[in-house]
């Protein structure tokens, strides 16, 4: 069975937040805590996966777009892309909808044949463009408008001021679970 990941990562600025005042953990954020999960994931990727990173702030950006994993050193290439403090910089507000609803474009566009879509989300927050109590049926009428996909939708919970009941409903709504993470032994 090959899978198309689409892996989003939340880039707000409180993302910019440090992790623990602990000796041990206080230069990393909570995006650092993201991008150790997100290579953490890559290095997992089987052969003819495939995978499409997206940033979200204030605005969406795709990193890259359905990349078809076909050896190792693809893989290093996808990590190769996680790795500078440049392309990820924590700053503005959460579009988390906006980001989703790209993932879900991603889906409909991937020609690689994969067999299952699976979504991770990587966050710390709340929506800034939707509001949480609306958020699971715009997403789903988004979806069914546009010509429906399957997908599965994994959340991570980033950190201890994550809105996990929110990122918990929202993945067991599309399939998916919801796992806490609050430092980098957890990651």
């Amino acid at each position: 069975m090959t899978t198309n990941y689409n892996m989003i990562i939340d880039t707000s600025g409180s993302m910019g937040m440090r992790i623990s005042q602990e000796e041990e953990m206080k230069d990393y954020c909570m995006l650092d805590l993201g991008k150790i999960l997100m290579m953490s994931f890559v290095k997992s990727l089987q052969k003819n996966d495939s995978i499409s990173l997206i940033s979200f702030s204030s605005s969406i950006k795709k990193i890259c777009s359905n990349i078809k994993i076909d050896s190792e050193d693809t893989i290093s290439n996808v990590m190769e892309i996680i790795i500078p403090n440049n392309i990820f910089s924590p700053s503005g507000t959460t579009s988390m909808y906006m980001a989703l609803c790209s993932a879900i474009e991603n889906i409909k566009s991937c020609e690689n044949n994969c067999t299952k879509n699976i979504i991770i989300l990587l966050t710390d927050g709340i929506p800034s463009d939707v509001k949480v109590e609306d958020f699971i049926t715009k997403l789903t009428n988004y979806n069914t408008t546009n010509g429906t996909v399957e997908f599965e939708l994994y959340t991570f919970s980033i950190g201890n001021q994550a809105n996990s009941k929110f990122l918990s409903e929202l993945s067991t709504y599309f399939g998916g679970t919801n796992v806490f993470v609050s430092d980098i032994g957890m990651a």
